[in-house]
């Protein structure tokens, strides 16, 4: 049976220690990568709040996915309280686990990811989770990856937005893919998870982007990605000096590719196969009556309640906190 595990990244940006150890560098490096303004954006406080939803991602998996083979946790020495390290099923990785030295410490979620594949004893087939994104009913490996081991994704082109600083990483990950890939050598090997009935309306952006002769960019939806650990090591064959330099940022940067690049690769090498639109949804915050609609439901299978800077204290609504403790009343083995 195929091993697939779970890479998830958490960060309390409330912790003391590691606040101050933060803003020293954050004063070293502001003149150091780019302007102010760029950093602030790419690096706010909401990219390292804890919204409290940790337990209940950790909950939903142990409910709806009982077959994961690992669960691995991301920090930087910030484990939370009620964690069970004892559980077999659940190993807590710190930076200097698998991200070379030089490049440590890091406040960067590029450097974190990008470097994810280095996590001792991390199976080839792995999810990344943010600890934003619950699963919202039962879901099979199948879901995830094909019995041939191929990565489920959504296979859509689209054009990059321009109306943020995080779409010049986007473009970067965009620019690496066209050195290395033609779009209709790509689309002619793997037509049918390009052009997928899966993809519903949102077909109309692949449509869209064919007359461009280069590859425009991808649909990037805000779910769990299925990844090989081996897309991993080819791209940092291919790509060492800009990854390096990447991991080097103690904060993320304009500059910068994201594990997106990854993904671009997977999909252009025809690594995957179409999954459904409708897996999955994102979610703002502040869309309480959505997602608690859809938690009762159970209408998507996984669902992503993501920070914004509009939410006040990065904190979830109680109405939503209800809502997850009424769904997942119960204490999972990862917690004491």
């Amino acid at each position: 049976m195929m091993k697939i595990d779970i890479v998830l990244p958490w960060v309390n940006g409330e912790d003391r220690s590691w606040l101050e150890k933060k803003n020293q560098y954050r004063i070293k490096n502001d003149d150091e990568i780019e302007g102010e303004e760029t950093l602030e954006e790419l690096n706010g406080v909401e990219k390292y709040r804890d919204s409290g939803t940790l337990k209940y991602v950790l909950r939903s998996i142990f409910k709806f996915a009982p077959w994961v083979n690992h669960i691995y946790l991301i920090t930087d020495h910030q484990i939370p309280d009620w964690i069970n390290v004892k559980y077999p099923l659940i190993t807590i990785v710190n930076h200097e686990d698998f991200i070379p030295t030089q490049w440590l410490p890091t406040f960067s979620s590029n450097a974190i990811i990008l470097n994810s594949f280095r996590i001792k004893n991390l199976s080839e087939h792995f999810i990344l989770f943010n600890d934003d994104m619950i699963l919202n009913d039962q879901v099979e490996p199948g879901n995830f990856f094909t019995k041939k081991g191929l990565p489920v994704d959504i296979g859509i082109y689209s054009v990059i937005p321009s109306f943020e600083d995080f779409s010049h990483m986007i473009l970067n990950n965009t620019i690496v893919i066209n050195k290395y890939f033609n779009k209709w050598s790509g689309i002619r090997a793997n037509f049918f998870s390009f052009f997928n009935v899966k993809y519903g309306r949102s077909l109309l952006r692949s449509f869209l982007a064919l007359p461009w002769h280069g590859i425009t960019g991808f649909y990037n939806p805000h779910m769990p990605i299925s990844y090989l650990k081996s897309s991993f090591e080819i791209v940092w064959e291919y790509e060492e000096k800009w990854l390096s330099e990447t991991s080097s940022h103690k904060f993320r940067a304009s500059s910068d590719l994201t594990d997106w690049v990854v993904r671009y690769w997977q999909l252009q090498s025809g690594k995957f196969k179409a999954g459904s639109i409708n897996f999955g949804k994102y979610y703002l915050q502040t869309q309480t009556h959505e997602i608690i609609k859809d938690l009762n439901d159970s209408k998507h299978k996984i669902i992503c309640i993501n920070d914004t800077p509009m939410t006040k204290n990065g904190e979830i609504d109680t109405k939503i906190k209800y809502a997850l403790e009424s769904k997942f009343d119960f204490k999972s083995k990862f917690e004491k």
